[in-house]
């Protein structure tokens, strides 16, 4: 399991700075292709490996959507805090915090 979230934080860490590359880089205005070319491979196959980990674990694609969904809530605020200095202590990302590990709780340990 410890491998998969590895892969899934890179994929997601990728993606993260794919869509934000122009706030956090200015000077790539002009550029982003070069780095979508260059991100996309990488990205692709991070989901993929780590998508099919969850299916092949769990035999159920419900639970691989589920985990990826949670997983988002909990990696996006913790991206744009160090990238953005945002604070994502608020009640509404707290309780959507809260929710993503009860959600990845229940995928992962109800049949």
């Amino acid at each position: 399991m410890g491998k998969f979230l590895l892969i899934y934080i890179t994929s997601s860490l990728l993606v993260f700075t794919q869509n934000n590359l122009l706030y956090l880089y200015p000077n790539a205005r002009g550029k982003e292709i070069y780095f979508i070319c260059i991100a996309s491979i990488p990205v692709s196959l991070c989901y993929f490996y780590s998508w099919n980990f969850l299916l092949e674990r769990y035999q159920d694609p419900w639970v691989s959507k589920f985990v990826f969904l949670a997983l988002s809530y909990i990696t996006f605020p913790i991206y744009t805090y160090i990238f953005f200095d945002q604070n994502p202590i608020t009640l509404k990302n707290i309780i959507c915090i809260i929710l993503s590990f009860i959600m990845l709780y229940i995928q992962l340990n109800f049949k």
